[in-house]
C-alpha cells in the first residue's frame, strides 16, 4: 500500500465511519427525547389553557349572560371557545388534535372520547357560579340547552403524559392535576 501524497485511497477508515455513526444514534437519541418532552408539554398547556378558560367562563357567566365554553376536536386543531349569549368572547387554538386525546367522564359514569367534530360545551348558573348540565345546544339567542347528566371530569392526554380537570358541579370549581 502507497502512502504520501500520491495515495489513490479515497475512501473512509473504519473508526470514521463507526465516529459517525455513533455521532448519529446520540443525535437521534437526543431527538426523540426532545420530540416527547414537546408533546407532553402539549397536553400540559392545552389542560392549563381549558382550566383557565373555564374559570373566565364562569366570571362571564355571573356576570353577562349565559357564558357557555366549547372544546372541540376540529381537524387538526383542539379549540376552545368561549360565548357570551351570542357574541364570541375568546377563542383558543390548544394544539395539535392528533397529538391530543381528551375524554370526559359524567356523572352517570359515561366515558366520551372527543373525535374529529365533536364538542364538550359547558356553561354555569349564573347566581351560584355552579356548573349546569352538559350543554347540548345553544339556541340563535346564545341561550343553552343542558341534559339530565353533569361533566366530572376532563382528561387530557398524550405522550403518555395525563393531566384531569376535576369538575365540582355545586361549586363550579375545578382542579387540574
Amino acid at each position: 500500500m502507497q502512502t504520501g501524497s500520491n495515495s489513490k485511497n479515497k475512501g473512509y477508515t473504519l473508526i470514521e465511519l463507526i465516529t459517525v455513526i455513533a455521532i448519529m444514534v446520540i443525535l437521534a437519541g437526543v431527538g426523540a427525547v426532545a420530540f416527547t418532552n414537546l408533546a407532553r408539554w402539549n397536553v400540559t398547556k392545552a389542560a392549563k389553557s381549558y382550566d383557565s378558560g373555564l374559570s373566565r367562563a364562569q366570571v362571564l357567566g355571573m356576570s353577562k349572560d349565559n357564558a357557555v365554553i366549547k372544546l372541540t376536536k376540529n381537524g387538526d386543531h383542539l379549540e376552545m371557545t368561549i360565548t357570551n349569549g351570542t357574541q364570541q368572547d375568546s377563542f383558543r387554538d390548544l394544539g395539535n388534535a392528533k397529538r391530543i386525546d381528551v375524554k370526559y367522564t359524567d356523572t352517570a359514569g359515561n366515558e366520551t372520547t372527543l373525535g374529529d367534530g365533536d364538542s364538550l360545551m359547558l356553561s354555569y348558573v349564573r347566581s351560584s357560579g355552579a356548573f349546569l348540565p352538559i350543554v347540548t345546544s345553544v339556541d340563535t339567542n346564545g341561550v343553552p340547552t343542558t341534559g339530565s347528566t353533569y361533566c366530572k371530569t376532563i382528561t387530557f392526554s398524550g405522550a403518555s403524559k395525563v393531566k384531569t380537570i376535576t369538575l365540582y358541579r355545586y361549586t363550579g370549581k375545578h382542579t387540574l392535576d
